[in-house]
């Protein structure tokens, strides 16, 4: 089935061209080359769109339709994930709160060195069959996600790594809404 997006007509025609336009053009520049080499690819919305849209996650969605889009004729079994972020959590114990579907699709967003944005994901599905040792919560499907259009499902994770144990020198959570591919 293909993936539509039900808020395409609220996005006017000639800026969903635009979009339609950088994401072929980073897809040929880079996301082919990527995905070929490591089975993965994956652009921030930042760099994918010049200039970047104050409601990223509305947008994103848009974006990612068009990667999957662009993908999926030489790569059939491609997923498409975009990964919107919410402000890390250094609780003990698995947060569980978050925003609704509604919320982070209306949040404005704030650009610039250092800030996390929405990043848009192609994987192939040997890549999401490995296993990673973590610790991870998923939630239900999100409630709205049927409003998202054929072919797309949300929910909201959380997730922690030794990686991050490294890094940080503390394991705090990473916290998204996943929109992806189905």
């Amino acid at each position: 089935m293909p993936m539509t997006c039900k808020w395409a007509p609220r996005l006017p025609r000639s800026f969903t061209m635009a979009i339609d336009e950088q994401v072929q053009e980073w897809w040929a520049s880079y996301g082919c080359r990527e995905l070929t080499e490591s089975g993965w690819t994956q652009v921030d919305l930042d760099d994918l769109l010049d200039p970047p849209p104050s409601k990223a996650a509305e947008v994103a969605v848009q974006c990612l339709i068009f990667a999957v889009r662009n993908a999926r004729p030489a790569f059939p079994e491609v997923d498409g994930l975009l990964h919107v972020p919410l402000p890390y959590s250094n609780d003990e114990q698995v947060p569980l709160d978050h925003p609704t579907l509604a919320e982070v699709l209306r949040l404005e967003w704030d650009y610039g060195p250092g800030l996390v944005v929405p990043g848009i994901h192609l994987l192939r599905r040997s890549v999401t069959s490995t296993y990673e040792s973590a610790d991870e919560y998923r939630s239900k499907t999100l409630a709205g996600s049927d409003g998202l259009g054929d072919g797309l499902v949300a929910y909201y994770q959380a997730r922690r790594t030794e990686v991050e144990e490294h890094r940080s020198g503390s394991l705090e959570w990473d916290r998204d809404i996943v929109i992806r591919t189905i």
